[in-house]
């Protein structure tokens, strides 16, 4: 940057000095001498100021250019820094989701290899038989209450499910699911089929 200062400065003064070798000279008999060196000062003065405001216009505009140039620069990594933080945010909210949707099927499948073990089923039952049980828990994964959502049409075979549902609470495991999702996961249906438990 100095060196432009100086090569514009270099620029002025040879400007300055060819409009003083540019303004005619006239013989003292042709006009009064006071006033010829008056008029030429006068020209000379003009001429300087002229290039003076040119030579200021020309450092304000690339002065402005300048500045232009580094907020747009300045612009364009603001937005790529926004950018990858919203990146980076997405990666995160993916991530969790999807540890949070793994720790709530472990939750389920626990329940139900819980509730499976737990399971006694009458003798004698048709291996097609089917009943859905809906469990309630608390907070804390104890049980609240079970309820036949849908009976097999064989009484022993549905209490045997409730009762295995019973055998197996609590479940405390619930509370270490995200609370949003324990609370997702505070009632659901099983399914009882025999040596199918879902």
């Amino acid at each position: 940057m100095n060196e432009l200062h100086k090569s514009r400065s270099r620029k002025v003064l040879k400007t300055i000095g060819a409009a003083c070798l540019a303004i005619p000279l006239v013989a003292h008999a042709q006009s009064s001498p006071s006033t010829q060196a008056i008029d030429d000062q006068r020209a000379l003065d003009e001429r300087i100021r002229e290039i003076v405001r040119q030579e200021l216009d020309d450092r304000e505009r690339q002065a402005h250019q300048e500045r232009r140039q580094y907020e747009a620069r300045r612009n364009a990594e603001a937005a790529r820094q926004g950018l990858r933080r919203a990146m980076e945010r997405e990666s995160e909210a993916v991530a969790n989701a999807r540890q949070s949707q793994e720790a709530a099927n472990s939750f389920i499948n626990l329940v139900r290899r819980s509730t499976e073990a737990a399971w006694v089923i009458p003798p004698e039952v048709s291996g097609t038989l089917t009943a859905q049980v809906q469990v309630q828990l608390t907070e804390s994964g104890d049980l609240w209450q079970t309820a036949i959502q849908r009976t097999s049409g064989d009484p022993a075979f549905d209490r045997s499910a409730l009762e295995a549902v019973e055998k197996a609470a609590p479940f405390p495991e619930l509370r270490q699911l995200p609370p949003e999702q324990a609370a997702d996961y505070r009632q659901f249906n099983l399914r009882f089929t025999p040596g199918d438990t879902r």
